[in-house]
């Protein structure tokens, strides 16, 4: 799994499962791929838009189109 803050693609980070702990942050991951919204940006204390949204995903899928 990787995990790109605030819908910023340069600084995607590989998530990695630890027993005892959950999910943890590792290191830098390429961010093309699946594409999976979490309701997080939905909240209103969500600093991105929609639109920044939809954009990250048009650039990653374009990336590998199918």
């Amino acid at each position: 799994m990787v995990y790109i803050p605030n819908g910023t693609p340069v600084k995607a980070v590989k998530l990695t499962f630890i027993e005892g702990y959950g999910l943890q942050v590792g290191e830098k991951a390429d961010s093309r791929g699946f594409v999976v919204l979490l309701g997080g940006l939905a909240m209103p204390t969500s600093r991105v838009t929609a639109e920044a949204v939809l954009k990250v995903v048009e650039e990653i899928s374009k990336e590998e189109a199918w």
